[in-house]
């Protein structure tokens, strides 16, 4: 397992909408560590895959203990020196295990905690299960046999997985409202229905159970637990779900985003937990067209105020980038140009350059990126201006001499414009150009199609689009 530290002080998920244990009488987390001396231990708490520091106690000989007035229910990691750590479930205003220093595991012992021995006799449970299937999982790694009994093989492990699986789901029943119990079943897979049937046993809808799946994915969650976020199990379940699961287009991950977020009711730290993966997973996409979800996601659930863990100088940032990155997004017709040409003398307005596909190019002559994949675009325009395509190339340089040399000296004979030194153009913010070169291409009403595609990606770009227009 690995422990990841994070600085509280100024970082954006901070203060939290808490589930305390033991409101009005405090809690107490009393641990026996067999091997430690009088050493400095720590608590800290998971929110989605990340461990926060929570408290410090030093122990006397062999005993640790932890107390306050309340403490946010969920899972802990007990860290030792040495970063060695185990986990607890804090659900209970008073908690005492035994364990040893050198094997937290076979060493431990919950004396009381009903939550705690729930959690560790499953972990006993799945240690013994892991033990049974790793001779099999070797067989397959080594496999020299034949089908069948490579089959056979394959039909003992999905045995065991499902007796594993029965098992969590007993676990789950008998323990209910327990929230070990809560966090193990958010590990189960939900069960999908067989697809619906004609008269005749045909398949009547296709999509029926990848529908269903998407749609009923969350059904273990009980979402208006807020401490379900500490457990890693949410972050992993939330992350496969967008990663794996939703379609990874724009409108598909806004819709089933939404969704999932309407089922914390705006409140609590689920509803921040999913809040801020939506905007730090899609800030900075590579993927094409994906900044649409961090622009909506800011947009709905940062720029109205419901951050109530930001402040109002990180949600100025947050709303800021969003603005600059919306008129830019694929679909947005691009910004108006109008710029320079080499002499300095005639303007050339984007709007007026008739084409079915327009590159807009953003580059500086003084650009080792630049220098490289200007002369590739050259060779992409001669082999698509007869089917359509031109190029609109803004020099970003603040002043033109070495870009218009440079242009000269390379024989770009698409059209090259730039702003005049002095009188600098606004483009480089409309545009949101930091590093060069960047790439728009545009359809014939200059609505954005694709960007931040490198030079390379063009004409595998064009190929598509001329092939799905028949060209």
């Amino acid at each position: 397992m690995r422990i990841i530290f994070i600085i509280l002080a100024g970082i954006l998920l901070l203060s939290s909408c808490e589930t305390s244990v033991a409101q009005e009488k405090g809690y107490q987390l009393k641990i026996q560590i067999e091997g430690l001396n009088n050493d400095t231990v720590y608590l800290a708490n998971y929110f989605g895959n990340k461990l926060y520091y929570a408290d410090t106690a030093y122990a006397k000989g062999d005993l640790v203990v932890f107390e306050g007035d309340s403490l946010t229910g969920g899972k802990y990691a007990v860290i030792l020196p040495g970063v060695k750590y185990f986990e607890i479930i804090l659900a209970e205003s008073f908690v005492s295990i035994k364990t040893n220093k050198d094997n937290f595991l076979e060493g431990m012992e919950i004396i009381d905690s009903k939550e705690n021995k729930v959690f560790y006799d499953y972990v006993d449970y799945l240690t013994v299960r892991k033990k049974e299937i790793e001779p099999y999982e070797l067989q397959l790694k080594e496999f020299e046999g034949t089908d069948e009994e490579r089959k056979l093989i394959i039909e003992k492990l999905k045995e065991i997985n499902n007796q594993v699986i029965e098992e969590q789901k007993r676990i789950v029943v008998d323990n209910e409202g327990l929230l070990v119990a809560k966090y193990i079943n958010m590990g189960i897979k939900i069960d999908v229905p067989d697809s619906p049937k004609d008269e005749n046993g045909v398949i009547t809808d296709s999509l029926f159970q990848r529908r269903y799946y998407v749609n009923h994915y969350f059904d273990h969650f009980d979402f208006d637990d807020n401490r379900i976020v500490r457990d890693p199990i949410f972050y992993s379940k939330v992350n496969e779900y967008f990663t794996k699961v939703v379609y990874p287009v724009a409108d598909s991950i806004n819709f089933y985003g939404d969704k999932l977020i309407a089922k914390t009711n705006g409140t609590g730290d689920n509803f921040k937990f999913l809040a801020h993966y939506l905007i730090s997973m899609y800030d900075n996409q590579k993927r094409m067209g994906l900044d649409a979800v961090f622009v909506h996601n800011v947009e709905k659930y940062y720029m109205d105020g419901q951050a109530f863990w930001l402040d109002s100088a990180g949600t100025a940032k947050l709303t800021e980038k969003a603005m600059t990155l919306k008129p830019i997004l694929i679909g947005k017709k691009a910004p108006y140009l109008n710029l320079y040409d080499t002499t300095g003398t005639k303007r050339i307005s984007l709007y007026n350059v008739k084409a079915e596909y327009t590159i807009l190019y953003f580059w500086a002559s003084d650009c080792g990126h630049c220098q490289k994949s200007t002369p590739k675009l050259l060779e992409t325009y001669h082999n698509y201006r007869d089917k359509g395509v031109e190029v609109y190339a803004v020099g970003t340089e603040l002043e033109n001499d070495l870009w218009i040399k440079y242009i000269r000296e390379h024989d770009f004979d698409f059209i090259n414009v730039s702003d005049l030194y002095g009188v600098p153009d606004y483009f480089r913010t409309h545009y949101d150009i930091f590093a060069t070169p960047k790439v728009f291409i545009l359809d014939k009403d200059k609505v954005i199609i694709a960007k931040d595609l490198g030079v390379e990606q063009i004409d595998q770009f064009l190929d598509f689009e001329l092939k799905k227009k028949g060209s």
